[in-house]
């Protein structure tokens, strides 16, 4: 992960289409643009996930979270995240897609504009999007 890219694994039996990038990229960028204002709140980790917010793989959570919201996007369990709303983000590109291994591919992924620490929240995004499209 760098400022304005980042690498995200994740599970597909299959390489993406362009379609399926292209919808990753609208849909993505739909909530963006939509400058939908975050929520943050701290409460503990057995409440945050029975209220459905998402962890990011291979983390290790205290018994008190912190979960940043968009408000019918995403809602996971994030330490940082740095803007106050999606718009903030400023845009989407996936710049590529690989199979890396049977059922995995990675996306490497550059977001225009950005105000640093978004990382979080573009990852639940397209991880959201991903189990959309079947993976």
């Amino acid at each position: 992960m760098e400022f304005d890219r980042l690498r995200f694994d994740f599970n597909l039996p299959r390489p993406m289409t362009p379609q399926e990038i292209n919808t990753v990229e609208t849909l993505i960028n739909s909530w963006i643009q939509s400058s939908t204002a975050l929520t943050t709140r701290v409460m503990p980790l057995t409440e945050a996930k029975a209220g459905g917010a998402t962890a990011m793989f291979g983390e290790k959570y205290s018994d008190v979270v912190r979960v940043v919201e968009v408000p019918g996007v995403s809602m996971e369990l994030c330490g940082g995240t740095h803007v106050a709303s999606t718009g903030d983000i400023g845009g989407f590109k996936v710049l590529s897609e690989t199979g890396i291994a049977s059922g995995m591919c990675f996306l490497r992924v550059l977001w225009v504009g950005v105000v640093g620490g978004c990382c979080a929240w573009v990852v639940a995004c397209v991880l959201g999007v991903c189990v959309f499209l079947g993976g």
